[in-house]
């Protein structure tokens, strides 16, 4: 069992989320203020497990602080959701994952490594080769490999 599912049945009894208890949401979006990332994680998770309520759960959260709002944020990306028209990223972080909601082609990844370069304009390095005229100082073991080496 995962420390949030842990602490999630050790706070309410139990390890699923009903739709039903207004209660049991409002602990979970309280919970969503903390900055625990493992906390976080499995709270978004559960209330994922029903679509129709993480919707409801995410506009929700969209007023609350900013950790909420990351939260509404995160939880829409997860369960495919809809933001809704008036939204308005107030940070950084809530604009990056504005970002990767609406568009998933713009997010960040390694292979442009993080958004540092251009993966279009690559090139593949030179081959090594040793400069003509250069004396190599090489041990008796590897005499045979640098013969076999030299162009």
């Amino acid at each position: 069992m995962t420390p949030s599912r842990y602490l999630f049945s050790s706070l309410f009894g139990y390890s699923t989320l009903s739709c039903g208890p207004t209660a049991e949401l409002g602990a979970v979006h309280i919970l969503l203020k903390r900055r625990s990332a493992d906390l976080r994680r499995g709270l978004i998770r559960l209330l994922a497990s029903d679509p129709a309520q993480a919707q409801a759960s995410a506009h929700t959260l969209l007023g609350g602080n900013t950790d909420q709002r990351q939260a509404a944020l995160q939880l829409l990306i997860e369960t495919g959701g809809t933001l809704p028209a008036d939204f308005r990223p107030k940070t950084v972080t809530e604009q990056t994952l504005l970002a990767r909601l609406t568009d998933p082609g713009s997010q960040l990844s390694l292979r442009d490594g993080l958004g540092l370069f251009d993966p279009t304009r690559l090139t593949r390095p030179a081959p090594c080769t040793p400069a003509r005229g250069t004396t190599r100082r090489t041990c008796n073991a590897a005499r045979p490999c640098c013969a076999a080496w030299t162009p």
